[in-house]
């Protein structure tokens, strides 16, 4: 592969990738939890971790090799096509849905008269002319931009500090284990930055030194979450933040400094969308590169255009309304996520094991030779 992004910089997008989310709808106040999913947020951090060694080590198998090419390799050209079609929807589903939330935020905070067609659009010719750049460009940029976001949140954070109420976080600790063990489960379906993960290691300068860095990339994410559903309760209280549809937009309007500086959320609102973008073209870029598996292209860029209109299409049609959109969630896309993020992967690893064993020449037949 011809295009290499640093660690860095990958470490960065992928963790954007999994915080994006937060800024617009926040899935992850949906969970059984309730007021304590901060505290299932945190404790998701062990599966979604465990999750990473089947992905490191098939990228340690077959290095420079992305997750579609070992499936098409591991599972035959028939069963590997089949694999990656779906991965390939699944990715433009997902994509599909977070721009679907963002023109949701934009459309009924900021751009009220404007068509929802024509936000979308918009996004969705950027994410075309990024992904014709490449994954380099785009990670070198991610490295910037998702710099900026942290030093606003970190700074708006600060603002928010004198309406903090530890009443409303209080009692830490969640009397219902059965809440908090579902939760947790919920909230791991959420990461998928693992399939993604698998996708675009392979593009990246990893050395093994840096390996075990790596894996602090979850517990990185997750605490930024948890650390952002503490705050958003402690000022605003769980029953008030769970009536909204934008939580942390929510918390945001709260912010002021002094009298004179109001009103952040139109200066925020532009930094969120340009997570967003950062989000959906790693999901699209990810769709694209199943999808060039499966018809033999070297290259996915072809496939841009007519995937991103597609990927348009579907985003004006997903969903109709929130709580159809968190009927989804905690539904079918839940089951749909773990069986993505975490069965496919440890599958492929296995059946990789499998077949390493299965084709090694036992220590009898290796001495005749």
């Amino acid at each position: 592969m011809v295009e290499r992004m640093s660690f860095s910089s990958f470490i960065v997008w992928m963790i954007t990738v999994r915080v994006t989310s937060m800024f617009f709808s926040f899935p992850e106040f949906d969970a059984p939890a309730g007021k304590d999913a901060w505290i299932a947020m945190l404790l998701s951090t062990i599966p979604v971790t465990l999750a990473m060694w089947p992905i490191v080590s098939l990228w340690r198998q077959s290095p420079g090799k992305t997750l579609a090419q070992v499936i098409e390799e591991k599972a035959g050209k028939a069963a590997g096509a089949v694999l990656n079609l779906f991965l390939a929807l699944y990715f433009l589903i997902a994509a599909a849905i977070s721009l679907w939330e963002l023109d949701e935020v934009l459309v009924t905070t900021v751009l009220s008269r404007t068509p929802s067609v024509a936000v979308s659009g918009a996004m969705v010719v950027v994410v075309i002319v990024a992904v014709r750049q490449g994954i380099e460009t785009i990670s070198r940029t991610a490295v910037f931009l998702a710099g900026g976001g942290i030093l606003a949140v970190g700074f708006l954070s600060l603002l928010l500090l004198p309406e903090v109420r530890t009443a409303h976080v209080l009692p830490i600790f969640p009397v219902d284990a059965r809440h908090l063990a579902t939760s947790v489960v919920y909230h791991a379906s959420l990461a998928d930055l693992l399939i993604v993960v698998a996708f675009l290691l392979p593009y990246t300068t990893l050395r093994p030194k840096e390996v075990r860095f790596f894996f602090a990339t979850p517990l990185i994410a997750n605490s930024i979450i948890a650390a952002a559903m503490v705050l958003i309760v402690a000022v605003l209280s769980f029953p008030l933040a769970d009536s909204f549809n934008f939580e942390y937009l929510s918390l945001i309007r709260e912010a002021s400094l002094g009298r004179f500086l109001e009103r952040f959320d139109p200066l925020v609102l532009t930094g969120w969308t340009v997570l967003g973008y950062l989000r959906i073209s790693a999901l699209l870029l990810c769709s694209l590169i199943s999808l060039a598996t499966v018809f033999g292209l070297s290259d996915y860029r072809p496939l841009s255009i007519p995937m991103g209109i597609i990927l348009l299409t579907l985003a004006l049609v997903v969903f109709d309304t929130f709580p159809e959109r968190e009927f989804f969630v905690t539904g079918g896309g839940m089951v749909l996520n773990l069986i993505v993020c975490y069965l496919l992967p440890a599958a492929v690893w296995l059946l990789s094991l499998a077949k390493k064993k299965g084709g090694a020449p036992s220590r009898a037949t290796a001495n005749q030779v």
